[in-house]
């Protein structure tokens, strides 16, 4: 059976409602509410700066240059001549240079783009984090309310069969300390939900919280194998590509340094105008710095920045490589604790329910049961708690390797 069909049964087992993945924000919505946060937004202002630093970087910081310089001349015998000189020149780049300089400047609105989505990346991680503390408080509340309930129902039940005497004052007093102990939870699951609805409208007020907020499915291992995942986790990475563009980036400006041990020079025309315009005079003028070992310093500076930029490269990637191991294997990991909570929890609840039904025949107390049916909740608690984490840690490593709410990939809900 494909996996895409068993995973819908298994949903649909759960709820006829859900589907696959319906528990989380529609991805349109969830990529746009990602697009609109403001260190995103900032970013893109930032990658607008750098667009145009690299548009001036291709044209180049040289332009003409005009000087005029009026003057009178006044001689011996008295007479006086007005006079000028003018000078229009231009520093103009040597071949090579202008190429460099374009290089630089692709390298640098490359890093900026890949800034931009590391920074949205961050941003998906931080919705995925609160989206799923939001679900975890809406079950664990709904949960704590249940149970609310029903020791509500059994104390009200226990307490009009010690009012007829059919029931021991001792055992009222235990049901109404459990009871207790429940308006307890529930208040503090309510606290906890108040705080998730809260930080989840606050940071992303794009997703429209449901009125009733999805039931969390099963959670199924992921498909493709975990060498696929970690390889799409790094040859994706954003720091990664950042890191190798900036490297690049470096090795551009360590050339253009290099070239630039030869000076540009300028070229210009002269003008000069003397005697009341008896004299005149039009020439060339040629400018040019005299290179000294300064220049080729810098040059050996740029260079030495270039090979230490491959050398970081080397240090993302060793670090990345183990991140990406790392997040796969919890990911692994949290599936089968949940599916050892899963258990626990059923073999936990078929105890319960013997003890439920022992004591209905009288062959227990009623403290026996309680503490039965406490150790049971806490075992739906933890059950769900498992299932909370083991959905998380999946989706983390889907957002790592850019297969959820990255819509640049398009691959989003396919693979499933």
């Amino acid at each position: 059976m494909p996996r895409r069909v068993f995973s819908m049964l298994c949903l649909i087992a759960v709820s006829p409602t859900i589907s696959a993945q319906n528990y989380l924000p529609p991805v349109e919505l969830a990529v746009e509410a990602i697009a609109q946060q403001a260190e995103v937004l900032a970013a893109d202002e930032r990658a607008a700066a750098v667009d145009a630093e690299a548009r001036a970087l291709s044209r180049g910081s040289y332009e003409l240059e005009a000087t005029l310089i009026p003057q009178r001349r006044r001689t011996d015998g008295g007479e006086g001549f007005d006079e000028f000189e003018a000078q229009v020149g231009r520093a103009f780049r040597l071949p090579g240079k202008a190429p460099l300089d374009r290089e630089i400047g692709a390298r640098s609105r490359a890093i900026a783009a890949l800034e931009r989505g590391e920074i949205a990346h961050e941003a998906a991680l931080r919705l995925l984090e609160l989206w799923m503390q939001w679900l975890r408080a809406t079950a664990t509340d709904a949960e704590a309310r249940e149970q609310l309930q029903s020791l509500q129902m059994e104390h009200a039940s226990l307490k009009r069969r010690v009012e007829i005497g059919d029931a021991a004052e001792l055992d009222l007093q235990l049901i109404t300390a459990e009871l207790a102990q429940a308006r307890a939870a529930a208040l503090t699951s309510a606290t906890l939900l108040s705080a998730a609805t809260h930080a989840l409208n606050t940071d992303f007020p794009q997703i429209a919280l449901p009125a009733r907020a999805p039931t969390l499915p099963e959670p199924q291992p992921l498909p493709h194998t975990a060498d696929e995942w970690q390889a799409r986790i790094i040859d994706d990475s954003y720091e990664l590509k950042s890191a190798e563009q900036e490297a690049a980036r470096q090795d551009a400006t360590a050339k253009r340094a290099w070239a630039d041990r030869i000076p540009d020079p300028t070229l210009g025309v002269r003008f000069f105008s003397e005697r009341d315009g008896q004299e005149r005079a039009v020439g060339l003028v040629f400018t040019m710095p005299l290179s000294s070992g300064y220049r080729r310093e810098l040059a050996n500076a740029e260079h030495a920045q270039a090979r230490a930029r491959l050398r970081d490269v080397e240090v993302i990637r060793r670090v990345l490589v183990k991140d990406a191991h790392l997040k796969v294997a919890v990911a692994a990991d949290a599936l089968n604790q949940w599916q050892a909570q899963r258990d626990a929890h059923n073999a936990m609840r078929a105890a319960a329910n013997r003890i439920q039904r022992a004591w209905e025949l009288g062959e227990i107390g009623l403290a026996e049961r309680l503490l039965s049916a406490r150790r049971a909740r806490e075992m739906a608690y933890q059950e769900l708690s498992a299932r909370a984490a083991a959905h998380e840690a999946q989706l983390r490593v889907r957002i790592d390797a850019h297969d959820l709410w990255h819509p640049e990939h398009g691959r989003n809900e396919e693979d499933d």
